[in-house]
């Protein structure tokens, strides 16, 4: 027979089942934001649970036998619980949202009251498990409100408050569209806790939950999508603007001319720099057209390449040295190739007797460490930040594209008239098998 509790029970598991579905795709999605990705994958695992530990508390209302009297009861008492815990979370999430990681300082006194709220409230409710503060249940297994039913309600009403305020206050740091997003999803349960709180038989409040997660895993999966389509084509971009920075009028020019002059006077050396030259060209080309990390050793015969060609041009001033410990990884392409050319154009070649420019790399317990050092002129690292059209500009972008793609970081440290050591660190993977290789030209 059909009754507003089987609606119930079947509206609700349709809304867990949705939740779950939800959390699956948020676990397996790409997030530019790790902290928001946990948000959203709590409010659909707590929102899911919520809605069964609900539906289960119609299921068994007013059913005869001790099965009954026990999950009418832990389904009921967890209802109440898993109110709070998601109050908490959306409430960490909506703060999150507006003010990103300095949401959660100590002088963010909105999120702080907000969560002493919740903490409150639970509190309570474990007492009640004694006191029966905020219900009973009957010999016959029905649920009652107790004389402190209310309070629930309240402090969701007060978080939820809280929260718009936050909202409104933040709203210049959110787009239009979440916006608008997090105000339904706001509004939408304080207007069924009300409702439901005067008109008691029917949870609105669930209902309202269900529509407002609809609602938030449409709009942030959405806004991840024009995220992620952003940031490939501001990665693009870089690549763009690296190859075009690093394929030099110039340095064409002057190999082109070393590749004539050595034609008449050794033949055999400008085969050798004809492969070489084509070699590079090749690896730079084919960089652009990819983006998917590369093999590290393929960075390095891409450099070899460069360097064979640079030792040509200027002799003993330029002395390339590899000390490859380890190769067995991924890297981003073209990230070692400025590195370089900036080692060898702005750092040896500025002193007249030239130097040494060391290739190394090693496999540590959680990272492999890649390391480019010269003995030239050095310089003031602040440079790269003060002057942005500067020849080390490359570094800005090797640094944001080995931040985006792998998760790594670059150091440089520089003493004027000592040289210069940049340090690129790339996180190993979790149960990744490498082999150690050694290599050298």
């Amino acid at each position: 027979m059909f009754t507003v509790g089987s609606l119930h029970v079947s509206l609700e598991i349709w809304g867990a089942v949705f939740c779950a579905i939800a959390a699956l795709c948020v676990y397996f999605s790409y997030f530019s934001s790790k902290q928001e990705k946990r948000f959203l994958l709590g409010l659909m695992v707590y929102g899911g649970l919520l809605l069964i530990n609900d539906a289960m508390a119609w299921y068994y209302r007013g059913a005869p036998g001790e099965t009954a009297a026990f999950w009418v009861r832990v389904a009921n008492w967890m209802t109440f619980f898993l109110t709070d815990i998601i109050l908490a979370v959306s409430t960490a999430y909506i703060h999150f949202k507006v003010y990103g990681r300095k949401a959660f300082n100590r002088s963010n006194w909105l999120f702080n009251i907000s969560m002493i709220v919740a903490t409150l409230d639970i509190i309570f409710l474990i007492l009640s498990l004694y006191m029966k503060w905020y219900f009973y249940i009957d010999e016959n297994n029905f649920y009652h409100r107790s004389y402190l039913s209310f309070m629930t309600p309240l402090c969701a009403l007060t978080v939820l408050a809280l929260n718009f305020t936050t909202l409104i206050k933040g709203r210049k740091n959110i787009s239009h569209r979440m916006f608008v997003c997090m105000s339904l999803c706001l509004i939408l349960p304080v207007i069924a806790s009300i409702y439901q709180y005067f008109h008691y038989g029917a949870s609105y409040a669930n209902i309202a939950l269900i529509i407002s997660l609809i609602n938030l895993f449409i709009n942030v999966m959405a806004e991840q999508g024009q995220t992620l389509t952003d940031e490939t084509e501001h990665l693009n971009n870089m690549k763009m603007e690296l190859l075009i920075s690093q394929i030099g009028p110039h340095f064409v020019y002057n190999t082109l001319g070393t590749i004539k002059h050595l034609c008449h006077t050794d033949p055999k050396q400008a085969e050798e720099i004809v492969d070489d030259f084509s070699s590079y060209l090749r690896g730079n080309l084919d960089s652009f057209t990819s983006n998917r990390l590369v093999p590290f050793a393929d960075e390095v015969q891409h450099i070899q390449a460069y360097l064979a060609i640079e030792k040509i041009r200027f002799g003993e001033r330029v002395n390339p040295v590899y000390d490859i410990q380890s190769s067995d990884f991924m890297i981003p392409s073209l990230t070692m190739q400025p590195l370089v050319e900036n080692a060898v154009s702005h750092g040896l070649c500025a002193r007249e007797e030239g130097g040494t420019v060391t290739i190394r790399s090693r496999k540590e317990e959680h990272a492999y460490i890649i390391e480019i050092i010269d003995d030239g002129v050095g310089f003031d690292p602040h440079t790269v930040k003060e002057n942005p059209e500067h020849m080390y500009i490359g570094i800005k972008n090797v640094t944001e594209r080995i931040q985006s793609m792998c998760g790594g970081s670059l150091k440089v440290d520089s003493v004027i008239g000592r040289g210069t050591v940049i340090t690129i660190t790339i996180p190993r993977k979790e149960g990744e098998k490498t082999d150690e290789n050694s290599s050298g030209r």
